[in-house]
């Protein structure tokens, strides 16, 4: 026979991504994994006081060139510099998949560069379920640098994000609209230098019950979709989890029904389970740390 079944948070499964938990208004009641698909190169859309929202649909989720939902964040810290009338503004983008994380990067770009006269930032963290954003002006007159780094950024496929731009005055004042410009352009030319993680939202099943003879077919069939098999415990029976991407969550279900149709006891069983508990048997998306993958580290 086989079964199917859902983690349960109490299994120490918070949605933590380095640090940040989001709760279930943040994943819409469902907490899902986060997992790098591939690094590709970035495609983008052409006061001291700090300002931090939250926003909802804050941007839409970009769909890869396959038709899965994914997102983008930086692969790795990237920096960037201009000059405009002689001052000099250098941007520095980070991935921050927390606002702890954004709020130390910025404090880290400050001590890198302690002698500039403004580290003027916007970050945006979460996905298209709900994001934080958060930005500031570092002394700039206000609306001048913080909101036009962070309007970049909102134009953008990317999150998770931090990007400081940094000032050394060049003894020529730029006016609201030169600096506007200049904090734009400053911000497109580092994310245009970027590399970015394509990332796709995950889901885990726990499947219990199968006989050792069917257990090398199941296996194959999951894995051919792209399937990760994890924990296996080898007893009287096969107990398994699979890792799959949240689009192929139902084709991966039908799979194991398929492979498990010859028992008949089983088979009627699974069906019992999902007719009571759709949900569950739909294995919809749990709550995990991104870094339960080994390529998301």
């Amino acid at each position: 026979m086989i079964a199917l079944c859902r983690f349960p948070a109490a299994h120490g499964f918070a949605l933590l991504v380095h640090g940040h938990t989001f709760g279930a208004a943040a994943c819409n009641g469902q907490g899902r994994m986060r997992s790098c698909r591939s690094v590709v190169l970035g495609r983008f859309l052409s006061s001291k006081k700090s300002n931090t929202r939250g926003s909802r649909n804050a941007s839409p989720r970009m769909m890869a060139s396959e038709g899965k939902s994914a997102w983008f964040t930086p692969a790795e810290e990237t920096s960037a510099e201009i000059k405009v009338k002689n001052s000099r503004f250098i941007g520095t983008l980070a991935y921050t998949p927390s606002v702890e994380d954004a709020r130390k990067f910025i404090a880290d770009m400050k001590v890198r560069y302690p002698d500039a006269r403004h580290n003027c930032y916007a970050f945006k963290i979460g996905d298209a379920s709900s994001s934080i954003e958060g930005m500031s002006d570092d002394g700039e007159p206000s609306g001048t640098a913080g909101r036009p780094i962070l309007n970049v950024i909102a134009g953008s496929s990317v999150t998770d994000c931090t990007l400081v731009v940094t000032r050394y005055f060049g003894g020529t004042k730029l006016g609201t609209g030169g600096l506007v410009k200049a904090y734009t352009e400053c911000a497109q030319v580092t994310l245009l230098g970027s590399k970015t993680v394509e990332r796709v939202f995950r889901v885990r099943l726990a499947v219990s019950g199968v006989d050792y003879g069917l257990y090398a077919k199941l296996r194959s069939s999951l894995e051919a979709l792209g399937g990760i098999i994890e924990d296996e415990n080898f007893g009287e029976d096969v107990a398994f989890k699979v890792n799959v991407e949240e689009e192929i969550r139902e084709q991966a279900i039908q799979v194991m029904m398929d492979e498990t149709a010859g028992q008949t006891t089983g088979r009627r069983r699974f069906l019992d389970a999902m007719a009571r508990n759709p949900g569950w048997a739909a294995g919809a998306p749990i709550p995990i740390a991104v870094t339960s993958l080994g390529d998301c580290q």
